[in-house]
């Protein structure tokens, strides 16, 4: 609420104080989200790489043992058997937090427009609703691109990571 009676305000301002119209700050506001949303999907991929890499050393550490590669475990206490473990585990909980921060925020994006969007529609009925039905337009077009375009990066970005650790660019 805070953050949509802001964007009123801000456009307000700037359609008073420029020669821009509402749909045309409307329309800033859209880029500004879109620069956002790339902004998102740099550091969700970076969270899926380290996600990715924390999954591999889980999984190499448990074939580790049971194929029989840890019987050097005999040669320490009992207490450091699953020091190992236990460390990677946690590394892995770690990042596969950070990256479900990051890909819940990247799904609110477009939901974040609607409210904003219908907040601007509302200021603009409020003070003569010259281009109410364009901004609805303008609206519903937005949360349709903003809420395929962050899906489809995130799917993108994890077949990326993928693909770099299978095709040698990154182990």
């Amino acid at each position: 609420v805070v953050a949509a009676a802001v964007m009123v305000v801000g456009i307000e301002s700037v359609n008073r104080q420029t020669n821009l119209s509402v749909d045309t700050a409307i329309g800033l506001l859209f880029v500004g989200m879109l620069l956002f949303v790339a902004a998102l999907c740099w550091r969700y991929y970076g969270a899926e790489q380290r996600l990715h890499r924390a999954h591999l050393a889980v999984t190499a550490l448990h074939a580790e043992e049971m194929i029989g590669h840890r019987s050097r475990k005999v040669f320490v206490g009992r207490d450091q058997w699953h020091a190992q473990e236990d460390a990677r585990v946690a590394d892995y909980e770690q990042a596969s937090a950070a990256a479900d921060r990051i890909g819940l925020t990247m799904g609110t994006v477009h939901r974040v427009w609607a409210a904003l969007g219908v907040m601007v529609v509302l200021a603009d009925l409020y003070t003569g609703g010259e281009l109410a039905v364009a901004l609805i337009g303008f609206v519903v077009f937005g949360f349709g691109v903003l809420a395929g375009a962050t899906t489809g990066m995130a799917q993108l970005l994890k077949a990326l990571v993928s693909f770099r650790y299978l095709s040698g660019f990154e182990s």
